[in-house]
């Protein structure tokens, strides 16, 4: 909640700085420019960390992605961004059967470990703000695309099928997304450092809230 109010203040913030300044000079048409970026925190790991148990453990490192645009006008793009995040997790399962023959349960752990990767692919449409120093860019983005999980799953270190060795734990239920769907909206900015190069910063939802790279314009 706390990072969509960001958003809309910083969104509504980039409307109303435009609106007393003048047309952005970095921005023209046909011109691409390409993305490559790192992002955090890792919202599924920091999740499941916060939903700690005894014997529970995960890894992940954040978010890479590159994104890129093609200008159509100075105001207007359509592009692509790429968003890999890794996680993994690792669960102690107190598992209990019964025997018919002493009609007795006997109990054992099993330690059940989970890598679900995830890569978004999500087309978008690019919105700039007018600007009066041109070597910066302000803008906000949007898209949709394909929210693909690379899953795996381990029982006490064999390869099982991740399916039936899925614990559904409800307090976090996007452990295992319901459909194939990835969405993203940000705010972002750009500085040009010269005619091709330059950083950026974008704050967003469907995706790294936070990310940090740089730009390459051709």
């Amino acid at each position: 909640m706390k990072l969509k109010v960001l958003l809309s203040i910083l969104t509504i913030g980039a409307v109303l700085f435009s609106s007393n300044t003048l047309t952005a000079q970095s921005i023209t048409p046909n011109t691409f420019i390409l993305q490559p970026y790192i992002g955090a925190p890792n919202m599924k790991k920091w999740i499941y960390d916060t939903e700690y148990q005894e014997g529970n453990k995960s890894s992940g490192f954040g978010h890479v992605g590159l994104s890129g645009e093609l200008t159509v006008s100075e105001r207007f793009g359509i592009g692509f961004d790429a968003i890999y995040s890794p996680f993994s997790r690792e669960s102690v399962e107190t598992i209990s059967e019964y025997d018919p023959d002493t009609d007795t349960y006997t109990t054992h752990n099993e330690v059940r470990a989970f890598d679900e990767d995830k890569l978004r692919l999500i087309a978008k449409v690019y919105i700039h703000f007018n600007v009066e120093n041109p070597k910066w860019d302000i803008y906000i983005s949007g898209g949709v695309g394909a929210n693909i999980i690379f899953a795996k799953a381990y029982i006490d270190g064999v390869e099982t099928d991740y399916q039936s060795a899925f614990v559904n734990n409800t307090s976090v239920p996007f452990y295992n997304p319901p459909f194939p769907f990835s969405g993203r909206f940000c705010f972002g900015t750009r500085y040009f450092f010269s005619d091709h190069f330059g950083v950026n910063f974008e704050a967003g939802v469907g995706g790294p809230p936070f990310s940090f790279g740089l730009n390459v314009r051709f």
